[in-house]
Parts: structure tokens; C-alpha cells; sequence
């Protein structure tokens, strides 16, 4: 893979916030037929990063309370 799918990122972020789980883009990975890898990959690390992003969110919050 060359680079990450903006895309495909953005709609992992998506997912994230929508409260899909990450179970349901490892099944994406195990689709019939096969899915995109790249597309999917963008996905896993957009959701992940939006998990990321939210867990910064909070321990930032805990520090100033």
C-alpha cells in the first residue's frame, strides 16, 4: 500500500463516532467477495485513530477537573 485512502479514513472516523464496533471492519477484511485492502485498511486506521483522538479527549479532560 502506498498511502492511506482519505476516504476510506474519513468513513473509519465515521464509523468510530457512530458507535460501529471494530469487529465489523475485521469482517470487512473476511468479506465474500473480498474487499478492497487498501480501502479497508484506511478504515481500520481511521477508526483507530478516532478511538485515539477520544481517549486523548477524555484524559485531557481528567487532568484539568
Amino acid at each position: 500500500m502506498d498511502e492511506i485512502d482519505e476516504q476510506a479514513y474519513q468513513l473509519g472516523k465515521q464509523a468510530f463516532a457512530a458507535g460501529a464496533s471494530l469487529r465489523s471492519i475485521i469482517a470487512a477484511c473476511h468479506a465474500e467477495p473480498p474487499a478492497d485492502e487498501e480501502k479497508t485498511f484506511s478504515s481500520l486506521v481511521g477508526y483507530v485513530d478516532a478511538a485515539f483522538d477520544q481517549l486523548r479527549a477524555i484524559g485531557k479532560a481528567l487532568k484539568v477537573s
